[in-house]
């Protein structure tokens, strides 16, 4: 029983930290569209990293006006 236990602790383990180095970046260059606008839309980032975050934006031209519904109703659920 304490075997099965330490296994599934185990298979518990190695599936969440697959699943968080997917969602996690390693950077802010590694963002894809709906990140980057979601980043810029939701967050507050230093002058310096806002100023980067907007010339990804442009320089891979990101549709940020696609998801600003999205973001909106999502604000609205979570009741900020």
């Amino acid at each position: 029983m304490r075997i099965n236990n330490y296994l599934v602790l185990l298979i518990s383990l190695t599936l969440l930290s697959c699943t968080y180095e997917k969602v996690v970046k390693n950077s802010m260059y590694d963002l894809d569209e709906f990140d980057a606008c979601y980043l810029d839309h939701k967050s507050s980032l230093e002058a310096d990293k806002q100023k980067y975050l907007d010339m990804l934006i442009k320089l891979r031209k990101y549709n940020c006006s696609r998801y600003y519904e999205l973001f909106v109703r999502g604000t609205i659920i979570q009741g900020y």
